[in-house]
């Protein structure tokens, strides 16, 4: 499996790089776009805040806007298929990790998210993570090209937080969980740090010489 986009065939450059019109993922369309619609909800509860005294018929309108939206998002949220709700798992199990490694905040997914869409917020919070997958338009990368940019992506993630752990002179706890979902704790970083409550100063004992003891 290739690294990075340099390191991928001119025909798969070429596929990865055609219109992308045809390719749309399954976050678009039927997902309605939850994070869209959990931003234009906050956006009318600032529009009902502003609303002065008498505004009772604009108050009425926004308001059940928003109770329409909360309802639309609650509606998608229950209707989330069982493979979507285990890939968002997944994805979410692996950033826990990340954040167990690294101490650094990790998105979590929306209510009703579809795990298309999740995917790719996470992938665009990592990139920077990623020196050869920083400029990747996740947008447009399809299914294909999206396994490969996790994959890789997550790689020097971790890499870079273990990195910065080790170098921290802190100890870290990492859990993780194995493919039964069994929680493994592990402890990462400058091991003298659990040391150093039990550590005492040195000593040092000065002998006679036998010779000029008095007998």
């Amino acid at each position: 499996m290739p690294n990075s986009i340099d390191e991928m065939t001119k025909s798969e450059r070429e596929r990865w790089g055609r219109d992308d019109r045809r390719r749309k993922d399954d976050d678009d369309g039927d997902d309605l776009d939850v994070a869209a619609l959990a931003a234009r909800i906050r956006k009318l509860a600032k529009s009902l805040d502003k609303l002065q005294p008498g505004d009772d018929a604009e108050r009425d309108t926004i308001a059940a806007q928003i109770d329409a939206l909360e309802k639309l998002v609650a509606r998608i949220a229950s209707g989330t298929p069982q493979e979507e709700r285990e890939a968002t798992d997944r994805l979410q199990a692996r950033a826990d990790t990340l954040h167990h490694i690294g101490g650094a905040a990790m998105p979590s997914p929306i209510a009703g998210e579809r795990a298309a869409s999740y995917r790719r917020r996470l992938l665009a919070h990592l990139q920077p993570k990623s020196p050869h997958w920083a400029a990747l338009d996740l947008a447009r990368a399809d299914a294909a090209m999206l396994d490969l940019a996790e994959h890789c992506i997550f790689a020097d993630a971790e890499r870079a937080y273990r990195a910065d752990a080790a170098n921290s002179g802190e100890l870290h706890e990492v859990v993780e969980r194995d493919s039964v979902g069994r929680k493994i704790t592990r402890y990462e970083g400058d091991i003298s740090e659990f040391m150093r409550p039990f550590s005492r100063g040195g000593e040092s004992v000065k002998l006679a010489d036998p010779r000029r003891i008095p007998q």
